[in-house]
């Protein structure tokens, strides 16, 4: 019995060849016509340049807690606010540079906002951005068209003529990738774009942007916090030592505020203008067009010629 199995397997593998063969030149020329109808296809997808950085959380923004934290104070200190140690701050950066509401600062920058939802092309020669219908660049206003039929079924309509926060935070996430790494917990960022100029600044804009946010809101809150402790200074004798390096700590605070640029993230890998695409690779596209044709031509092959003969 198994003889006969294996005798029908040798059959089924000569029969699989034997046709492979008889086949050649239709299998071949039909994997390499969609190899070149896929390469071809491929210089239809405009370029894309990916910017990226090393960055790592400073110790700027965490700054020692001189009261212990198992005394009773201590305990008050860190749920205040007042002690350097808390969550992992990898992960409330990423959430940050993520947001909405960080997005928003970043709008504000000048060139942002039609540089994210209105390039057209990246003139390689003049290393200048061509943007579409929907940007004057020389007026500098916005006009895209609402409710057309047209845009109606494509799923376009545009409620402004200028994007709204909630469409540039989408394009935003789609362009923006950011994660930490598990290991050596460094923070990993890249930009990709039509631009290869405009990846590189819009990274390093997320960076600056964010070192300066939240050095200034640590400002502001160690400057509460210092008004307050003041003012409790002489309020007891028993806590006053306690109290004062509470005050040392908050000095130590905005201290690093004004004296650091890299007050939140430092660079370990600073981003660059790339001088390469990342997209589209041709070569990808002719690989996949092949198989894809060579998938095709089995089918043909051994199920509907098989049919017809």
């Amino acid at each position: 019995m198994n003889e006969f199995a294996d005798n029908q397997d040798v059959l089924d593998l000569s029969d699989f060849f034997s046709k492979i063969y008889k086949n050649f030149y239709l299998i071949a020329g039909l994997s390499l016509c969609f190899a070149f109808i896929a390469f071809g296809l491929s210089f239809s997808f405009d370029k894309q340049y990916e910017s990226n950085a090393i960055l790592k959380v400073t110790n700027s923004s965490q700054t020692m807690n001189p009261i212990s934290s198992n005394s009773s104070l201590g305990a008050i200190a860190t749920i205040s606010g007042f002690s350097g140690s808390g969550a992992n701050k990898g992960e409330y950066v990423m959430e940050v540079i993520k947001s909405r509401r960080f997005l928003e600062t970043l709008l504000d920058k000048e060139g942002v906002l039609e540089n994210l939802m209105a390039v057209e092309s990246f003139d390689e020669e003049s290393k200048s951005i061509e943007y579409n219908g929907f940007y004057d660049d020389e007026t500098k206003q916005w006009s895209r068209p609402k409710k057309t039929l047209l845009l109606s079924l494509l799923g376009k309509n545009f409620i402004t003529d200028k994007p709204t926060l909630l469409e540039a935070h989408e394009k935003y996430k789609n362009i923006v990738s950011i994660y930490q790494d598990r290991q050596d917990k460094f923070i990993r960022i890249s930009v990709m774009h039509k631009s290869p100029i405009f990846a590189n600044d819009l990274l390093m804009l997320i960076v600056s942007n964010l070192n300066s946010i939240e050095s200034k809101k640590d400002f502001l809150e160690s400057r509460e916090a210092l008004d307050y402790l003041y003012e409790e200074l002489d309020s007891s004798i028993l806590i006053r030592d306690a109290t004062s390096k509470l005050i040392e700590s908050q000095l130590q605070k905005q201290m690093l505020t004004q004296i650091s640029d890299d007050y939140l993230l430092q660079y370990i890998d600073r981003s660059y203008i790339p001088e390469r695409k990342s997209s589209p690779s041709r070569l990808l596209f002719l690989i996949t067009g092949f198989f894809l044709g060579l998938f095709a031509s089995f089918i043909y092959v051994f199920f509907y010629k098989e049919k017809e003969d």
